[in-house]
């Protein structure tokens, strides 16, 4: 899909194309109706929103600052696979990068590494 999508975008047929992309670009693009969220506000907003948009399987994917921690690759886009809470009340998002790898973050990581994001409605 990303590699399609590479060649779509720009016409100009290379992965290059994809970069300074934004995410509901893509879904606007693919004719799928999208809202944004900012990632990067303090507090548990973010997490109910995800954590809503995923419990009713809707798709989201969000956008990572130009210098991040590990393990976070910065200007990246990633999918958000899940949230969850674990026994110590700590917030974890389970994300995927299109290059495959799958990683972990807090909520405080989201909030410090990544910026806004969008989901498909």
């Amino acid at each position: 899909m990303e590699k399609a999508y590479a060649f779509f975008r720009t016409g100009a047929g290379t992965y290059a194309s994809l970069n300074f992309g934004w995410t509901g670009a893509v879904y606007t693009d693919l004719g799928v109706d999208n809202v944004s969220f900012i990632a990067s506000v303090p507090g548990t907003g973010p997490y109910n929103t995800i954590s809503a948009a995923l419990a009713a399987n809707k798709a989201i994917a969000v956008l990572s600052k130009g210098a991040t921690s590990w393990p976070v690759v910065a200007s990246h886009a990633y999918s958000i696979l899940a949230a969850t809470t674990d026994a110590g009340g700590t917030m974890w998002f389970t994300l995927r990068s299109p290059t495959g790898g799958v990683i972990q973050v807090t909520l405080g990581q989201l909030e410090s590494d990544f910026s806004a994001g969008s989901i498909a409605v």
